[in-house]
Order: structure tokens, then C-alpha cells, then sequence
């Protein structure tokens, strides 16, 4: 397996397993705050996720309420296109500018 098939496949585990969480989160734990009023909550960790990603692509960002739903497909689609624009630009693996630290082994 090729470092830029490894990397994709590490990318696709990844929302495999955010897809997972997701689809386990008891509803009434979606919104629910941190004690200590700090932090996301799950619905806001989710939608952070998506953003970053929309920003790396400067795509539009998820818009509020951020359903259990709304969240799956959004991720799911953000991690399709993040997919799509950076496999083909990762010459063995590679992370371009980023040093041979960033590699996918």
C-alpha cells in the first residue's frame, strides 16, 4: 500500500469512527454544557469538526441548530471533499510544506 493510500485510508477510518460516535450519542447528551460552563458540547465539537474542514476547503461553514443528523451528513460530506482535493496533491504521502515529519507512515 502506497503512504497516499495509507493516509486516505487513516482518513477514512476516521470518520468511520466520528460516524459511529455520533450515531451513539444518547440524544439528550447532544447539547448538554460542561459542569464548569467550558468547552463544546457534542453537537458543538461536531460542528467545529466540519467547519475546520469547510475552512481548509473555503467552503460555507454549518449553520446552527446542528442536529444529530445534520451533523452525520455534514461530516460526511466534508470528509468526501476533503478526501477528493487532497489525495491527488500528496506525492508519496507527503504533506506539502510540512517537513518529513508530516508523513503518513
Amino acid at each position: 500500500m502506497s503512504e497516499t493510500s495509507a493516509l486516505l485510508q487513516a482518513w477514512a477510518t476516521n470518520e468511520a469512527a466520528n460516524q459511529y460516535l455520533l450515531s451513539n450519542v444518547p440524544p439528550e447528551a447532544w447539547d448538554v454544557k460542561m459542569p464548569n460552563g467550558k468547552g463544546r458540547t457534542v453537537a458543538g465539537i461536531a460542528m467545529h469538526i466540519h467547519n475546520v474542514r469547510m475552512m481548509w476547503l473555503k467552503g460555507p461553514k454549518a449553520a446552527e441548530p446542528f442536529t444529530v443528523e445534520a451533523a452525520r451528513t455534514a461530516l460526511s460530506e466534508s470528509h468526501k471533499t476533503v478526501a477528493d482535493a487532497v489525495g491527488p496533491l500528496l506525492p508519496d504521502g507527503k504533506f506539502p510544506g510540512f517537513g518529513s515529519h508530516a508523513t503518513a507512515r
